[in-house]
């Protein structure tokens, strides 16, 4: 009980604060954030759009439990600027969820081929992120900025 409640006031702090954090200028790049289905896990989606607004980034936060096909159609309508979308991003925090997030992936990649995916969180490894399809993994906010400017440069973690 007392983590639902420190969730909730954490998620009404950051709903308060997350305007603060949109940079004006142009953007550098589009970036989808979610997880996969049946993650209820939302904070650290909300935290990392936050963080990647503050860097540039213009952000599309789908929160939790999303469904592949919907994650899937997000992809294909950021496609629709050429050379906006950057990279998607899953976060994984409950590990009896790899499944899932392999289906998120895969959701991605039929999506497009060519869209980097990391997949980050506390249930998640380089290793595993791996094997679930992913170009890598980011456990930190800062190892997701550094595979945001990798892929803005044009580097794949993963050939």
């Amino acid at each position: 009980a007392d983590e639902h409640r420190a969730s909730a006031a954490a998620m009404r702090l950051l709903g308060r604060l997350s305007p603060q954090f949109t940079r004006r200028g142009r953007p550098r790049g589009t970036v989808i954030l979610g997880t996969g289905p049946r993650e209820l896990h939302s904070l650290p989606v909300s935290i990392l759009a936050d963080v990647l607004r503050g860097s540039g980034f213009s952000v599309i936060d789908l929160g939790c439990n999303v469904p592949v096909d919907s994650l899937a159609a997000t992809v294909r309508e950021a496609m629709q600027d050429p050379g906006s979308l950057l990279a998607v991003l899953l976060s994984a925090t409950s590990p009896e969820l790899d499944r899932e997030v392999g289906e998120a992936v895969a959701a991605v990649r039929e999506a497009s081929s060519t869209t980097p995916v990391f997949v980050g969180g506390r249930a998640m490894d380089e290793a595993k992120a791996l094997e679930l399809g992913a170009d890598g993994d980011g456990r930190t906010a800062l190892e997701a900025l550094e595979h945001l400017e990798a892929a803005k440069a044009g580097f794949r973690t993963r050939a």
